[in-house]
């Protein structure tokens, strides 16, 4: 009804030659300028003019309100208990980073707050392989959040890392042009494949940063001693 309502004032309006641009209102607004026309189509031209300038205006601020409301307000820990989150998790080290899969369920939005906390992001994946490895470590749960998202702008999918684009891995059905405005974070599935969600859906997670030296240093476990050393050190 919405929508039907908006394109017959388009037209009408394009008739007489009113550059209005494109957008949406509500249905009480748009009634009233349609019927302010078409009850007295000459004098209400200046009229329509203005009210169309202020619409216009009114829906480009509620656009930008509507972003703002699904932007992470802020990436700091002053509304949750991250280090709890990091205390629980296990931390895995592969290929010069270090991956944190934390098994507690949040939102896309307190798991990036909680992965910039340990000092990095949601899990970016480079390549097939990154992406298997990220599979086997969250073996035992169905869905997991990861950094790719399209947050900002609609449409256009980044890492919450910075990286490169080189890799996607979207179910069949799940391709970069079905998500809609009110799934624009990804999540991995049991299978390595992904998925649109709601950034409000609470998954488990995992994130990543690059290890440092020591993290790279294979542990090793000390020879056990024999019966001759452990009696040298007792005395």
């Amino acid at each position: 009804m919405l929508r039907q309502s908006v394109l017959y004032c388009l037209v009408v309006l394009h008739a007489i030659g009113i550059q209005t641009g494109s957008a949406n209102t509500t249905h009480n607004e748009t009634s009233h300028i349609c019927n302010a026309f078409i009850n007295s189509p000459r004098a209400e031209i200046s009229c329509l003019r203005d009210k169309i300038s202020t619409l216009i205006a009114e829906i480009a601020y509620l656009k930008q309100r509507d972003q703002n409301d699904i932007l992470p307000a802020e990436t700091s820990c002053s509304d949750i208990d991250c280090q709890s989150y990091i205390n629980s998790a296990s931390q895995h080290v592969w290929k010069g980073n270090k991956y944190m899969y934390v098994r507690e369920w949040t939102t896309w939005y307190d798991a990036e707050k909680i992965c910039v906390h340990w000092g990095g992001h949601l899990a970016s994946v480079k390549n097939e392989e990154e992406n298997g490895m990220i599979e086997m470590l969250t073996f035992d749960s169905l869905w997991v959040s990861i950094g790719f998202n399209d947050v900002k702008t609609e449409g256009v999918f980044a890492w919450t890392d910075g990286s490169n684009n080189t890799f996607t891995n979207w179910r069949s059905y799940e391709s970069q042009a079905r998500n809609g405005r009110d799934k624009n974070c990804a999540a991995q599935d049991k299978d390595g494949q992904w998925w649109h969600e709601n950034c409000y859906m609470k998954n488990r997670f995992v994130c990543k940063r690059p290890a440092t030296r020591e993290e790279m240093q294979p542990r090793t476990t000390p020879r056990p001693r024999t019966p001759e050393q452990r009696n040298i050190n007792a005395q």
